[in-house]
């Protein structure tokens, strides 16, 4: 099956449609121009080499990530986080203008929110260089995934909807907080992506005095005590708004579930060809693919600790994190594409990205056991199916969710040949031969009354389908990563059902 990465076909469609738009006429530029309504004096520009955005332009994420037991006793947890800076510039709101006018929207429109909100962060300025003060300071609550406030806050009114009546309200942060001088940090400097790395140590009994301080207090439940909260400040702005995360602490043996996001857990349509993809993207309200988020929990409150890996770019992460907070996924490390450098992307190896981000979780966790959960929509059975013959030993089970099949049935049928139409072979025609007729015979003399066309019914064929055709090369693909997975470990499954029988008899 022909295969084509997501974000290459996104980009072929936005290209396509940018240079094929309407937008050509003066009157129509002019159109746009007032749309965006720009004061040039009053609007604010970043450079990118600046590192003194004014606080309220100054951004940071901090992407949740995951911990391990070291040498030494002690918890090694990885931070990961992003700066970027936003303004409305000219710049910015004729591109917002444009993209309304390509998906055909008004400004107005409810869709077009969501269109300005999901693409505004493709178009932020990366911070450069700057320094980040990133600390642990205490548990974090994990009723669900939080990551630019802190996650035992009640909801304010940035702009970020968390709000849930159902919600326990924790101050976990408040009774676990280290009581020492001691502060565990990291400081991390951005690089021209504006993301930064680096890793904290915190000692093991440091930890485990919170969890018992948290027990003791009254949370019972398990859950309560499996993250850590992260707080980061840039360097050298003290008045500048804090950023929150969350780590999740994981034992050096037990099960973790890596699963893939787009079409795996969330609907995005991405073998309905690019235009469904990116209008479930950009301009339709999430969905959950039904039943996953239940499972998923399910997962998690026995002790399970998951991995959401995705070839999504980092840009959409805001986005990500409001499906996971609103659709009730379990806490979990996030690890998202890069695209720093485009035209290297594009002539990339198809998700080595991902296969790196999961090598490194197998390599981190030798001792724990995978399932690993994906869709037939891209490469993920190829991903899953190398990783499983690298590390055998840590595999127990891989499921493939089948988006494939049901399109490749309406794929539209195509005969091999058109019987209808007349041919003048030998096979249909037959010569009169006479005593008289000399043995040779001059083709160029003979007229139609000394031909006789055979009227006989052709014979039968077989028509040659596309879908056919195209099931079977599925088919041929799914027996060869299943090939390289171990005990027959692999599964492919439609309703999330399928697979929540079998692990929970595993």
């Amino acid at each position: 099956m022909e295969k084509s990465h997501f974000t290459t076909k996104a980009s072929k469609y936005i290209k396509g449609k940018y240079f094929t738009s309407t937008v050509t006429s003066k009157t129509e530029v002019r159109e746009i121009n007032e749309e965006i309504n720009v004061d040039t004096q009053t609007s604010i520009s970043l450079q990118e080499n600046s590192t003194t955005e004014l606080n309220d332009l100054h951004n940071c994420i901090l992407i949740p990530s995951y911990a391990k037991r070291v040498e030494g006793n002690m918890w090694l947890a990885r931070v990961r986080g992003w700066a970027y800076g936003t303004s409305q510039t000219r710049k910015k709101k004729l591109v917002l203008a444009m993209a309304r006018r390509v998906a055909g929207l008004n400004k107005d429109d409810e869709q077009s929110k969501l269109l300005e909100d999901r693409i505004s962060m493709f178009l932020t300025k990366n911070i450069r260089n700057q320094r980040y003060e990133v600390q642990i300071t205490s548990l974090a609550h994990p009723s669900h995934m939080e990551l630019d406030k802190d996650p035992n806050a009640d909801d304010d009114d940035n702009g970020d909807d968390y709000g849930d009546d159902d919600d326990v309200k924790s101050n976990l942060s408040e009774n676990t907080s280290n009581s020492t001088s001691t502060i565990y940090q990291d400081l991390s400097n951005t690089e021209n992506t504006g993301h930064f790395y680096g890793t904290i140590e915190i000692p093991v009994e440091i930890v485990d005095e919170w969890v018992a301080k948290a027990q003791k207090e009254g949370y019972k439940d398990e859950n309560h005590t499996r993250l850590l909260k992260l707080k980061a400040l840039p360097e050298g702005r003290k008045c500048a708004r804090p950023s929150y995360g969350s780590v999740s602490l994981i034992e050096v043996e037990g099960i973790s579930v890596i699963s893939d996001i787009d079409d795996t857990i969330k609907l995005t349509n991405i073998v309905g060809g690019p235009r469904a993809a990116l209008s479930n993207t950009f301009l339709y309200d999430l969905c959950e693919v039904p039943g996953m988020a239940k499972v998923y929990m399910d997962w998690y409150n026995k002790g399970a600790s998951i991995h959401y890996v995705s070839n999504s770019p980092w840009q959409l992460f805001p986005m990500l994190k409001q499906f996971f907070h609103t659709k009730r996924f379990p806490p979990g490390s996030a690890h998202l594409k890069l695209y720093n450098d485009l035209v290297k992307k594009l002539f990339e190896e198809p998700g080595l990205s991902k296969y790196n981000y999961i090598t490194e979780i197998f390599e981190d966790f030798p001792s724990r056991k995978f399932i690993l959960i994906g869709d037939s929509g891209e490469n993920d059975m190829e991903i899953y199916s190398k990783i499983a013959n690298k590390y055998p030993k840590q595999i127990l089970h891989v499921f493939i969710r089948d988006v494939s099949t049901e399109i490749l049935k309406k794929l539209p049928e195509r005969s091999r040949s058109f019987s209808f139409i007349p041919t003048r072979s030998s096979s249909n025609i037959s010569i009169r031969t006479t005593k008289t007729m000399p043995p040779a015979v001059d083709t160029n003399n003979i007229i139609d009354s000394d031909i006789e066309y055979s009227v006989s019914s052709p014979e039968p064929l077989t028509p040659i389908t596309p879908s056919d055709m195209a099931l079977q090369k599925f088919s041929d693909r799914v027996e060869a990563c299943k090939a390289l997975v171990p005990n027959g470990a692999f599964t492919l499954f439609k309703s999330s059902e399928d697979y929540h029988v079998i692990i929970i008899s595993t």
